[in-house]
């Protein structure tokens, strides 16, 4: 109601400013920049941190299409980084590779997929410093996840995270940004308001309007709620499912659980599996948004090099669905017949 009241319900609302604070204090960061995707949020993210036009942007060649995306709306070169076994994060090993082979470096980004928080990620970050390249978190899976009590998000120079409705925090479309840095946050904050228009800096229109700063802030009194119920969830379909599937993605920290992820060493298996999934309602990514690695797409071509780590998870995660309508014991027994029904 006071969204429809209020007599500026554009980006310059006061509920937008208020809706900025709250995630600062949700999240334990200093600065939270609001903009209207979570697409927005990584473009806008590329510009603060200084790409242009050419210059390379490392990228885990696990990473899905909305992240890859605004990299390639940025003008840059992606520079495609072998994920760790069985986990979406780069491999520090691969990492320090492609930093020698792209001095041009200007960013690199990290996707903690599913809400898990990234394998090796001190490694990783310790090597980006090392090179000055600054590291950009794609948490848009990841509202709540932690790492020793820091949150997700809050790992690197920037976090961007999205608000679409599938999220855990959800305002249907929308996104917002997070930094320890005030240069940064005014530069984000510069970027996604239009440079309020001083005719001199490039700048986009990302500003969120006051109805998606209320609908935040009316979720955020339930976040804690949302992500403790799907980590009881997933505990309770980690412990009713098969003993071949007992085995989940790689991770440090404490995940959200975006999903549950378990992995299928048999690549033919997990296939079939997918397949069988879906017969059951279950819709994995491989199959409901046709996720495949990195380097597999026409748009991504250019770049595509060999990532035999990223490939092989892309083919053996499962995503199983532990959200607010999802039944845990409901879940484990279609996936227990799916699963009984290839190894007969």
């Amino acid at each position: 109601m006071r969204a429809l009241n209020d007599p500026d319900s554009s980006g310059r609302s006061q509920l937008v400013r208020e809706y900025e604070e709250a995630l600062a204090i949700t999240f334990d960061a200093p600065q939270a920049v609001a903009v209207n995707s979570g697409s927005a949020a990584i473009e806008t993210a590329l510009y603060a941190v200084g790409v242009t036009p050419g210059r390379s942007v490392l990228v885990s060649a696990a990473a899905p299409l909305p992240t890859l995306m605004p990299i390639i709306a940025s003008g840059a070169r992606i520079a495609f980084v072998d994920s760790v076994v069985d986990s979406p994060g780069m491999d520090p090993a691969d990492l320090a590779v492609q930093l020698d082979k792209n001095p041009d470096c200007a960013a690199a980004v990290e996707v903690a997929l599913w809400g898990y928080p990234l394998s090796h990620q001190e490694e990783v970050a310790s090597l980006l410093a090392a090179a000055r390249v600054p590291l950009i978190e794609d948490a848009a899976h990841a509202h709540g996840s932690t790492v020793a009590g820091k949150s997700v998000g809050t790992l690197g120079a920037i976090g961007c995270f999205s608000t679409h409705r599938m999220k855990l925090l959800s305002t249907g479309e929308g996104g917002f940004i997070l930094t320890h840095s005030v240069e940064l946050a005014d530069s984000i904050r510069r970027y996604s308001r239009l440079s309020n228009l001083d005719g001199i800096h490039s700048a986009r229109n990302f500003k969120p309007s006051a109805f998606t700063a209320a609908v935040g802030l009316t979720r955020l009194s339930a976040f804690a709620a949302e992500v403790s119920t799907r980590r009881a969830k997933a505990a309770l379909l980690y412990q009713l499912l098969p003993a071949p599937l007992k085995r989940e993605v790689g991770h440090i920290g404490a995940p959200n659980y975006y999903n549950l992820v378990v992995l299928v060493d048999d690549q033919v298996k997990a296939s079939r599996l997918h397949l069988a999934l879906r017969v059951a309602g279950i819709e994995t990514d491989p199959v409901r948004f046709r996720y495949r690695p990195g380097t597999e797409h026409q748009i991504t071509g250019q770049w595509a090099r060999d990532c035999p780590n990223a490939r092989r998870l892309v083919a053996c995660a499962i995503q199983l669905p532990v959200g607010p309508t999802d039944d845990p014991v409901q879940i484990a027994n279609s996936v227990a017949q799916a699963w009984n029904s290839l190894c007969e």
